[in-house]
Formats: structure tokens, sequence, C-alpha cells
């Protein structure tokens, strides 16, 4: 398989630049309807990473780093595992955050093909950036600072879905409005909003299981199948004998590890999905309704209002 080469900018801070944005396209093969749209802006220790892409077949990326860096990881759609250096791997899915630390060395990572397009948002940080807010933060930011100012790899191991606060976040950080050493303001506002909102969600303790080590693989499976599945109609039955689980331990498996029912959790990501429909899309809400499998747009219109407390056609105003 081929290895897609992109180089990130250093962090270091003889490296810092006051401003600077720059977009552009990684076309595979020459099929301008396959490959990466970027759109990165760099500004002191920070890096902000938005990338729109479309591909066929999985594809491998290496990404050479420079410097040891934070990297903050918001994806929208599709899916992708990174391995750093170390033999570390982190699997992100759609609608789920991920935030590591990891030192100077090359990434590699192996983005899932997409029926549609996929996207994410990518935050990376110098120490310098993040040693005012981790080394007094809550547990988790002090034991990641721990893992950071010794040089060493981290990640908790786990991803988490994207709230609607940091969806708000995202959204006003793809529609900044200023320009220039403004935008790197206000920018840079965002990116503590964020990164308070990722560490809060990650101080939060995963819940205990007895679940047998296979169950929880199977779960994962299950939640990662609603993920890419969004809008199909996944029944209990179906999930059960696709993902060769019995129905009580779905049920009641799921509901443990992840505090929520299925049907819960594909609502939550039915209703995230909608929502970035609805903003970063700009499809009308009968288009939404359609493309989430609702028969009846007013039941997407009951769902989506009941989910946010308001109806999905003000945020077409």
């Amino acid at each position: 398989m081929r290895e897609i080469q992109i180089h990130r900018d250093s962090l270091q801070e003889s490296h810092y630049v006051d401003f600077s944005e720059k977009a552009y396209d990684l076309t595979l093969e020459g099929d301008v309807a396959q490959g990466f749209q970027f759109k990165e802006v760099s500004f002191r220790s920070l890096q902000l990473v938005d990338c729109d892409y479309r591909i066929a077949e999985a594809e491998h990326i290496a990404l050479d780093l420079e410097s040891t860096v934070l990297e903050m990881h918001f994806r929208l759609g599709g899916n992708s595992t990174a391995v750093c250096d170390n033999g570390l791997e982190v699997y992100v899915n759609g609608l789920e955050h991920s935030i590591l630390f990891h030192t100077k060395g090359q990434k590699k990572i192996k983005m899932q093909k997409t029926e549609k397009s996929g996207s994410f948002l990518e935050i990376r940080a110098s120490v310098a950036a993040l040693e005012p807010m981790f080394s007094q933060g809550n547990d988790f930011q002090q034991r990641f600072f721990d893992h950071l100012i010794q040089g060493h790899h981290y990640w908790p191991g786990y991803t988490l879905p994207i709230t609607p606060e940091m969806f708000t976040v995202i959204h006003q950080l793809k529609t900044c409005p200023y320009k220039g050493m403004m935008k790197s303001f206000y920018l840079e506002s965002k990116f503590k909003e964020l990164i308070i909102l990722q560490a809060d969600a990650y101080d939060d303790k995963p819940v205990a299981t007895s679940l047998k080590s296979a169950d929880i693989e199977k779960l994962y499976a299950v939640k990662a199948f609603i993920d890419v599945n969004v809008g199909s109609n996944t029944t209990l039955a179906y999930l059960s004998e696709n993902m060769l689980i019995s129905t009580k331990k779905l049920t009641q498996g799921f509901k443990q590890l992840f505090n929520c029912s299925v049907f819960e959790y594909k609502t939550e990501v039915m209703m995230q999905r909608a929502k970035h429909l609805l903003l970063e899309e700009k499809l009308y809400v009968f288009e939404v309704s359609d493309r989430l499998g609702y028969k009846n747009q007013q039941h997407f219109t009951v769902a989506f209002k009941k989910r946010f407390g308001y109806l999905p056609s003000l945020l077409k105003q």
C-alpha cells in the first residue's frame, strides 16, 4: 500500500511565527474526487489543522513531527488509527475526540475508506502553551502534565464522544470572523475553551466493569458500527446477530460500559450528526431528516428539539 507523506511545522519557540495561514490539496493518483483538503493556521505555539477528505480505499499516512507536541483530535466524520513511533495505537471513530502527547518522531495513520466525506479538526500545542493550564489543573491534567514534562508518550487509552459544547466551539473555530493577528487571538481563546472541555471530560473516570475482554471488544465494535452507520435502521436483533453477542449481553453490557442504552447512544450520535449536517454541510431540515433515515420529518424535528431544546430550523436562520 502506498504511503502519503505529510510534514507538520515545528512548534519549538525558535520556530514561532506570529501568524501563518495556508490551504492546500493532496490529490490521490490524479483523481480530483479523491484526496485531502487541508486548511492550516499557525501562530506562536499553536497550530490548527482543518481537513476534509474522501478516499475510496484505506490510505496510510506518514506524519513527520519536528518537536514534542500535544495533539487534540476531533473526528467529525470517518475513522482512523494512529500509530506513534513507540508503537502506541490510538483509534478514533467518527464524532469522537482524543487528546495525546507524543515526542519528536514519526506517526503513522491509517485512514479508513469513506463512502461519503470524512472530516477532522486537529489542534497542536507546544509544552509552553500547556504549562499554565495543566501544571495546576484537575487530576487528569496533572497526570497528563507529569508525562509531558518527562517527555513520555501519553494517551488516556480511550476516546470520548464529542459533546454539544465542543461542537459549538468547533463551529466557532471553523467560522472565525477575524483575519490576521485578531484571528490568532480569537482562535487561541477557543483553543483554551476546547482543552478545558476535553480535560473535564477525561477527568470523569470510565465506569468499572466486570465484563469479559471479548465482550468488551464486541461492544466497542457495536459502538463503532453505530458511529459509521448512523442513518441506518440498526435494531438490537441486527446488532446482536452481526456482532456475535447475545441481546442480553448487548443491552446490559452496553449500559454498563458506556453508561447509556444502545438506543440512547444511537439517538445521541444521530442528533450530533444532524447538528453537523445543518451547520457545516448547510443541508436543509428535510434533507437531514432523510439522510438520517427518518420516514417522517416531524419525528426528526421532535427528537432534535427534545435533545437540544430548540427546533432544527433555527440553525438555518
